[in-house]
């Protein structure tokens, strides 16, 4: 059959690519809906008191990348991290907590003067993060001083929301937020590494001096309280989305006495609550802590082991709607304990860590992180030796954690 064809008038062609546009467009929105409707937030976020990840309740365990990040900041052809990557994300690890800033002020002196390199350096980690669908957890601002020293403060100006401490605080998380808060490599936001295990504590302990790093004997708990909700005001202005970890450690044992002028007394279970709750202000949406405790002695609230600990503060964590994160956790050497024999008994660094492993499991805590992998300054020869690789003697912990998380996966 011959068929004719009439020419067509420019008008006519006009109106045709009109409504073709409307046509694509209006597909384009449907697809868009589509992924709107699926209720798909960025990251992991808390959703009623639980953690979510593309729509779906997630339990997982990765690990602690330390020096990710920073690996490539200081050298710059290292391509180190691409392997690590991807050695974890083969094994279904699902994702890494980092050291994301300075750790001494001389760092934050490096970034001021060259934060093109700094990013470019954060920009191949997020790059390969995406590319190997392993999630990202940075950890901004890791030690407690580097901020105020590097800017002339003490610490205590993290309670000052006039100070450069926290204006600097505000620069940097803002900085980091408007590069990367649509990367679906980036899990969550914390702001540092443990830095409540340095309040409400005399500064003598740590073999300071008063004025040196402080104004008084302490740093008070509510300075860095503070430090937390702006940090999570910034936070909120471009992301309202991801979930916000303190990174604290759990709280010293004695802190509600040493504020209330009874050192080292160990707090009821009423004031450790108190502590907990105050140390993740209502800004953050998680419980920050770590598993690290080898005795009863050392652990608080007169517990005998970690399990122990966490069927306790769990209920309190439910209660307010912030799942617990346990930011650290691992076994580095053997050690004693006197049984109710009043025998001595030797416990394996293997056996430790499979009680810790196994208290996260039974207690269902959704997020936690091994420290530390793939980190030579603490390696079998460091004499500080955590570092777990897939070759090294610690290779276990990583072949648990697999396995830890194919079982949170079929439990699911």
């Amino acid at each position: 059959m011959t068929i004719k064809i009439r020419r067509i008038s420019f008008s006519s062609m006009l109106l045709l690519s009109l409504l073709l546009l409307i046509f694509l467009g209006s597909v384009s929105c449907q697809q868009n809906n589509r992924s709107i409707d699926n209720g798909y937030k960025n990251g992991v976020y808390n959703e009623n008191g639980i953690l979510k990840l593309r729509g779906e309740a997630f339990y997982g365990i990765g690990v602690n990348y330390y020096s990710l990040f920073v690996r490539v900041l200081d050298k710059p052809e290292d391509k180190s991290y691409v392997k690590g990557l991807e050695q974890l994300s083969s094994k279904g690890i699902p994702f890494v907590r980092f050291r994301a800033g300075g750790f001494e002020s001389e760092d934050w002196a490096l970034y001021q003067q060259n934060k093109k390199a700094h990013f470019a350096a954060m920009d191949k980690v997020v790059k390969e993060a995406e590319k190997q669908n392993i999630g990202l957890i940075p950890s901004l601002f890791w030690t407690l001083h580097s901020v105020p020293v590097f800017v002339d403060d003490l610490v205590d100006e993290y309670g000052n929301d006039d100070s450069k401490t926290i204006a600097f605080v505000r620069e940097y998380t803002s900085e980091l937020l408007e590069r990367y808060k649509d990367s679906p490599a980036i899990w969550a936001w914390e702001f540092g590494n443990e830095s409540n295990l340095f309040c409400d504590m005399p500064v003598q302990v740590f073999g300071l001096e008063i004025g040196e790093f402080t104004s008084g004997e302490t740093l008070q708990g509510e300075t860095m309280v503070n430090a937390y909700q702006e940090f999570a005001k910034v936070i909120r202005e471009y992301d309202q989305d991801r979930i916000i970890i303190t990174g604290n450690s759990e709280p010293r044992k004695y802190i509600w006495n040493n504020i209330h002028g009874t050192l080292w007394k160990t707090d009821t279970r009423e004031q450790y609550r108190e502590i907990l709750l105050r140390d993740n202000p209502e800004e953050i949406n998680t419980i920050s802590i770590r598993a690290y405790y080898n005795s009863g002695d050392e652990l608080p609230i007169e517990t005998t082991d970690f399990n122990d600990f966490l069927a306790i503060i769990k209920p309190w964590a439910d209660s307010v709607g912030k799942p617990i994160v346990v930011g650290e956790f691992g076994a580095k050497e053997d050690y004693n304990i006197t049984n109710q024999e009043g025998d001595t008994v030797t416990i394996s660094t293997k056996q430790a860590f499979t009680e810790r492993i196994d208290a996260i499991l039974e207690n269902k805590i959704q997020l936690s992180a091994l420290w530390v992998f793939d980190f030579d300054e603490q390696n079998e020869n460091s004499g500080n030796y955590w570092n777990v690789t897939f070759l090294n003697s610690r290779s276990y912990m990583l072949d648990a954690i697999v396995k830890a998380n194919a079982y949170l996966r079929e439990s699911r």
